[in-house]
């Protein structure tokens, strides 16, 4: 089974086929960062950011941009 979309982001996108992708991430030390060819969105991507010392993130779907909080993602 493939890795799912975090309910969060697809709460924060308004409908459950969004397949957001990441553009900036931030962390306290550097501040907001780009991300190049941002992955996908889903469950284990945002864990990992979290890991990295991630607190938010920012991600785009279509013509949506949006910003999401990782202080809570497990």
């Amino acid at each position: 089974m493939s890795d799912p979309i975090h309910p969060v982001v697809l709460a924060t996108f308004g409908t459950r086929r969004a397949r957001p992708r990441v553009v900036r991430g931030y962390t306290v030390q550097t501040g907001w960062v780009d991300i190049d060819k941002g992955p996908v969105l889903t469950a284990g991507i945002m864990t990992g950011l979290r890991r990295a010392g991630y607190s938010m993130i920012e991600a785009r779907w279509r013509r949506q941009t949006r910003e999401l909080s990782l202080l809570h993602v497990r």
